[in-house]
């Protein structure tokens, strides 16, 4: 999706899922026949998103455009199940090992059954290609089980990004004033778009290996 003005995204023009290769000398992690769109990842390959590039697969989300293939599945119940027992996430093959990418809706309370998520640190901000406009937010929370405040830290993260309203609000009025289902006669956000950018995310959730940090 290219676009105009003074926020620039593209997440493929060709329906294509952006990949970027680790290591170079890598043996391929891509394990059981992963395939990308009925190809085969290239050895040592993965989709390996940069935080700015979410943002941008979130945008064309949020305003109900085609997604690449095989790059972020949609409304997984992130927050209610253990990472461990949830299945999306041993199903997913498109990323590295223990870590995927989903679509989901923010939710009031980050307690579950048998556990909780908790904010390790303030949110960070995230800027768009000129690193001048902010686009964006990523919350990075730690999972624990048992019940808050006195859980046992475990080794999974969520990353949740989430649009910024007030940039992405003025952006699609500058780039959508022809789409009906985006703006409105009265050139307005529709209310469909509006509430999809209050609650809708992205969300990337790993298992950290040792020695890596949560940043």
């Amino acid at each position: 999706m290219a676009v105009s003005g003074k926020v620039t995204c593209s997440t493929s023009s060709h329906g294509e899922e952006k990949v970027k290769q680790e290591n170079p000398t890598a043996t391929s992690s891509v394990r059981g026949g992963r395939t990308n769109g009925g190809r085969e990842y290239p050895p040592g390959y993965h989709f390996v998103p940069t935080d700015f590039e979410l943002i941008c697969y979130l945008l064309t989300k949020i305003v109900g455009h085609e997604l690449p293939p095989n790059t972020i599945e949609h409304n997984a119940d992130l927050y209610e199940h253990d990472p461990e027992e949830l299945p999306a996430i041993r199903a997913y093959c498109h990323g590295r090992k223990n870590e995927a990418y989903f679509f989901t809706h923010t939710k009031p309370s980050l307690t579950l059954k048998g556990g909780y998520w908790k904010a390790c640190c303030e949110d960070a901000e995230i800027f768009d290609s000129t690193k001048r406009n902010i686009v964006g937010f990523k919350k990075t929370l730690v999972f624990y089980r048992g019940k808050a405040p006195e859980g046992e830290q475990t080794s999974w993260l969520l990353h949740e990004y989430r649009v910024d309203p007030q940039t992405i609000t003025a952006w699609l009025l500058l780039n959508y004033g022809a789409d009906p289902n985006v703006v409105t006669a009265d050139h307005a956000v529709s209310d469909r778009v509006s509430i999809e950018i209050e609650l809708c995310v992205v969300c990337k959730i790993h298992k950290l290996g040792t020695g890596q940090s949560c940043n």
